[in-house]
């Protein structure tokens, strides 16, 4: 069922630097579709990561559509704003092999995961660096009680 009529800019107001990004990105042109079909499960979640000041990432349905706010957006470097609605297997390859099975047993078994300092080698600065980061991956329902996507919270925490 389509969310209500908010527009964009509404949805989005709360969130930055990200959120001016989001209002102005051609959704339609995503996996997620025109903002005006969104589900009022994902625009709560929206709003939900937009308005905080811990990097959070939200994956939504079957091609893990990112959206995510200022602060994580620090944590993928380079790959912001090009991150925005694309597939997070596309934007964080380099380390899906790592992250893939977390996101999975999130989506398939309704049930949180929390690593203290997963190991990461990313790409983010033009260069392949080590990284650590303190992650919970949660599933997020959708109207219909089923599991649509990923809440990711995480901090990076390398020394």
């Amino acid at each position: 069922m389509p969310g209500s009529m908010t527009s964009p800019e509404e949805l989005f107001a709360a969130g930055g630097t990200t959120g001016h990004l989001m209002a102005r990105l051609d959704w339609s042109g995503t996996a997620l579709g025109p903002v005006a079909g969104w589900s009022q499960s994902l625009r709560a979640a929206v709003r939900t990561v937009l308005s905080s000041r811990y990097p959070m990432l939200l994956l939504w349905g079957p091609d893990l559509a990112q959206l995510y706010n200022d602060a994580y957006s620090a944590l993928i470097g380079d790959k912001h704003p090009a991150a925005l609605g694309l597939d997070v297997r596309i934007t964080l390859a380099e380390g899906w092999d790592v992250l893939g099975p977390l996101i999975d047993e999130a989506m398939a078994t309704g049930v949180a995961s929390w690593v203290p300092a997963l190991q990461l080698l990313l790409d983010r600065a033009g260069f392949r660096e080590e990284a650590y980061f303190s992650v919970s991956h949660a599933p997020a329902r959708d109207d219909d009680g089923s599991t649509a996507g990923v809440l990711t919270v995480c901090s990076e925490v390398t020394e």
